[in-house]
């Protein structure tokens, strides 16, 4: 996928949207798209599988501002930095999965528990690694995006994950609002 081609970033949506309303196989087939048919350890893919569950519970059928379901967002950032990462990597699928776990979701008890339950399947050196990444990836109250920005470059500077995960994040966001709202664009 060209990173910049909305064409491929439409038909990347529509798959996974088309997949999120199937009633068999939905996440083997999306795992499936997010990993663009790459191999990953069993293991590794089952605890995304799961990740994808709990997302899809925990956005429970909301949708964005210009209408297109909420989960969708994470997931096409994922296969996005699949894409330009050109070799899938666990930790980072997983960061941009629940990148924005602490800002959008509102997990009751019972997601908060389902969550930590995810983590405990995973290396303890990842779990710190990833909510360190989250703590990063999320705008504090009251921070300046100026702010934000800046401390998220600081903390690049020695994990450049956290940067391809945060560009990741915006091109889905950018492309995502050119595809759905092209007039709201400006071009020159």
């Amino acid at each position: 996928m060209h990173l910049y081609d909305l064409n491929e970033f439409i038909r990347l949506s529509s798959g996974l949207n088309y997949l999120l309303g199937a009633t068999q196989g939905k996440w083997p087939n999306c795992l499936a798209l997010i990993l663009d048919r790459q191999p990953l350890p069993e293991r590794e893919q089952v605890v995304l599988l799961d990740v994808l569950d709990y997302l899809d519970e925990a956005y429970k059928g909301r949708r964005r501002r210009l209408g297109s379901l909420a989960v969708l967002h994470p997931l096409r950032a994922a296969a996005i930095l699949v894409r330009a990462r050109g070799k899938p990597q666990f930790l980072e699928i997983l960061t941009e999965l629940v990148h924005d776990k602490r800002e959008d979701l509102q997990d009751t008890a019972e997601l908060e528990a389902r969550f930590h339950s995810l983590l405990k399947r995973i290396d303890p050196n990842a779990e710190w690694f990833l909510m360190e990444r989250l703590d990063w990836l999320t705008r504090r109250p009251g921070e300046t995006y100026f702010n934000y920005m800046g401390r998220l470059l600081d903390h690049a500077v020695q994990t450049p994950e956290i940067l391809r995960a945060k560009l990741a994040d915006g091109l889905d966001n950018v492309l995502d609002l050119k595809a759905l709202a092209p007039n709201l664009m400006v071009s020159k």
